[in-house]
């Protein structure tokens, strides 16, 4: 029961990075932002994944470029 509430810690954590980070891009549009996001996969459920890469993917179309680093020998994915 324990590490499933420290995942869902990690995934909302995220989400409010990421919204303090969509924030500042509405208050400067012109702003750069990038999410470096080291092995999502490791800390969430399938189920979480989806929703997670989702929501990643509505971010892309928001003008955030996204870099996520996986560790299957070596991969980087960059949206």
């Amino acid at each position: 029961m324990m590490r499933h509430q420290a995942k869902e810690r990690w995934l909302l954590s995220w989400a409010l990075k990421v919204m303090s980070l969509k924030v500042i891009k509405e208050v400067e549009p012109e702003k750069f932002i990038a999410l470096i996001i080291e092995e999502p996969e490791a800390h969430l459920h399938p189920q979480l994944q989806n929703i997670f890469f989702n929501y990643l993917s509505k971010l892309d179309n928001q003008g955030f470029q996204l870099f996520l680093l996986q560790d299957y020998g070596f991969s980087l994915a960059i949206w």
